[in-house]
C-alpha cells in the first residue's frame, strides 16, 4: 500500500522532485507513469512539464497507485493557464453574486464571468448579506504590475465579520483577475461574492507578424515559456509582461519566447529561424483568446 502520497503541487521553479514510499510484504516495486507510459522505476521523479503522474506499488499481493497533478507556471503563465467560471446571471442589476456551482482545486486558478452581460467578474470588497454570500476579499485588486500577489478572504457567518480567513493569491490579467482559491475539500459550504469588474473592453488585436515566417528576434529573450499551442497565448502573456517587446512564437515546437526589444530597436538581431514567427506588441488589452493571430 503505498504511504500518503505527496499532495498536488504548483511549481514556480522549472523542476521539482516527486517523491513516492510505499510498505507491504514482500516490499513493494515503485514505478512511474505518465500518459499511460512507465517513465521511471525509482521512488523519485523529477519532472519539467505540467501533467498527471501516477506513483504504481505493485508485489505479488496486488497494486496501488496515486496520481500526483503537477502544475509547472509563472506569473505570466497563469493569466493562461486559468479555468474560467461562468454565470448566468439574467441581466440581474445587482453587484453581489454567490459562488457558482464549481468544484476548486488548490493547484489551479480560475476567472470569473457572467454569459449575460460578457463581463469579468472580481471579487468584492464590502461586507457580505449572508443570504447572498459569505466572504469579502481583504485588501486592494492588483495592478498589472504588481504580478501574483498573496490576498485574504473574510468569512463571515452569523457571530460577525471575519470569524474565519482564507488564503488565496491574485493576478490582474490585464481585462480580468485570476484566482488561485483553496480547494472545494477545504473550504465546504462557503459562497464566494462576486461583482462585476468595468475594466475598459481594450482592442485585442494588438500584435502582427513582422518579416513573415522563419524569422525570429535573437539575443533578446527574457522568458521562455513551452507548451504553448497558441501564438494568442503568447500574446496574453507578453501583454501582462510589463518588460514584454515582442514575441517569437513556433507553433510546431509549442514554445513562445517573451522579448525585452523588438526588431525596430534591435534589426541586426533579426535573424532566421526555422518554424518560429516574430510578432511585434501594439497598444491594447487582450480581452478574450478567440482566434490564431
Amino acid at each position: 500500500m503505498i504511504k500518503e502520497r505527496e499532495k498536488d503541487r504548483e511549481i514556480w521553479q522549472k523542476e521539482v522532485t516527486l517523491n513516492c514510499a510505499a510498505h507491504g510484504y514482500p516490499t513493494p516495486v515503485l514505478s512511474w507513469w505518465k500518459d499511460n507510459v512507465v517513465i521511471s522505476n525509482s521512488d523519485k521523479l523529477t519532472v519539467n512539464k505540467s501533467g498527471i503522474y501516477e506513483c504504481w506499488a505493485n508485489n505479488t499481493h496486488g497494486e496501488d497507485f496515486k496520481p500526483i497533478h503537477v502544475s509547472i507556471t509563472s506569473e505570466v503563465r497563469v493569466c493562461v493557464g486559468s479555468t474560467e467560471v461562468t454565470y448566468d446571471l439574467g441581466g440581474k442589476d445587482v453587484n453581489v453574486y454567490p459562488q457558482a456551482e464549481a468544484t476548486f482545486h488548490g493547484h489551479k486558478w480560475y476567472r470569473f464571468s457572467d454569459i449575460t452581460s460578457m463581463q469579468y467578474l472580481k471579487m468584492s470588497n464590502n461586507i457580505p448579506n449572508l443570504k447572498k454570500c459569505r466572504t469579502r476579499l481583504l485588501g486592494e485588486h492588483p495592478k498589472l504590475s504588481d504580478g501574483v500577489v498573496a490576498r485574504s478572504v473574510c468569512v463571515k457567518d452569523e457571530q460577525g465579520d471575519c470569524q474565519k480567513q482564507l488564503n488565496v493569491r491574485v493576478r490582474n490579467c490585464g481585462a480580468y483577475y485570476v484566482y488561485n482559491l483553496p480547494s472545494t475539500q477545504q473550504v465546504q459550504g462557503i459562497s464566494y461574492c462576486f461583482m462585476k469588474e468595468n475594466k475598459p473592453s481594450g482592442n485585442p488585436s494588438i500584435a502582427s507578424k513582422v518579416g513573415g515566417s522563419d524569422r525570429a528576434l535573437i539575443n533578446h529573450v527574457l522568458q521562455r515559456e513551452e507548451e504553448i499551442q497558441d501564438s494568442t497565448d503568447c500574446l496574453l502573456m507578453c501583454s501582462v509582461a510589463p518588460s514584454c517587446k515582442s514575441f517569437n512564437h513556433s507553433k510546431k515546437e509549442k514554445m513562445c519566447e517573451l522579448n525585452s526589444s523588438s526588431k525596430r530597436k534591435s534589426p541586426k538581431d533579426f535573424a532566421s529561424r526555422s518554424g518560429f514567427v516574430y510578432f511585434e506588441k501594439g497598444k491594447g488589452m487582450v480581452v478574450r483568446r478567440i482566434n490564431e493571430l
